[in-house]
């Protein structure tokens, strides 16, 4: 784990195999640590949101899951794009390697969903939730709102472009295609998320 963040050139000519339960636990962390802030929430408000009845209580619960699997799907989604788009540049190999491969590329991901539990745990404690399920909408956007969350959002970014990085030698070595081959492969979908995800930020800024 620490070989891909160090040098993912290297891991992936010398460490990366062709199993899947390495790259099945890396992706996993990185869904894991990316509901960790709304387990918090969920957690913090937890009276709050039973006393509102069993709907909104499933509501909450069921949007932990989507987001686990949200993070699950972009996997896959990802590992098809870069497989169909190196395919063009005469790539080889399975698309069960490419999978595998652009997995371990979700350490930072799991990084950053870390980074944004952690803010949230210090926003948590010793804050009193309201006892109305209506008004814990709008208290928790408020909370999960400020300076210190928007330099996060920023930083989702910049770990973003660290995945960025490992994909590049993830398809390069998978596909077997020239590193300038795999940078387009990579900077193509996740370029087009990159700028959305900018935009985003700036607009709830302006």
């Amino acid at each position: 784990m620490i070989s891909i963040v160090r040098n993912p050139a290297l891991f992936y000519e010398t460490t990366a195999s062709d199993r899947l339960l390495g790259s099945v636990s890396t992706v996993f962390a990185a869904a894991v640590s990316n509901v960790l802030g709304a387990v918090i929430l969920v957690t913090a408000s937890w009276t709050t949101i039973v006393a509102a009845g069993t709907y909104v209580t499933t509501t909450y619960v069921l949007s932990i899951f989507f987001g686990i699997g949200g993070i699950l799907g972009s996997w896959i989604l990802y590992s098809a794009i870069f497989h169909g788009i190196s395919a063009l540049f005469g790539g080889e190999g399975s698309f069960r390697k490419t999978l595998i491969y652009t997995g371990w590329g979700f350490v930072p991901i799991a990084c950053s969903g870390l980074v944004r539990a952690g803010l949230i745990l210090l926003r948590v404690r010793g804050t009193t939730f309201p006892d109305a399920a209506q008004q814990l909408g709008p208290f928790v956007k408020n909370l999960t709102s400020g300076p210190l969350f928007t330099i996060v959002s920023f930083l989702g970014i910049i770990f973003t472009i660290w995945s960025v990085e490992i994909w590049i030698f993830a398809i390069h070595e998978a596909r077997k295609v020239s590193l300038r081959d795999a940078a387009i492969t990579v900077a193509l979908p996740t370029g087009l998320w990159i700028t959305w995800r900018l935009y985003s930020i700036l607009s709830s800024l302006f």
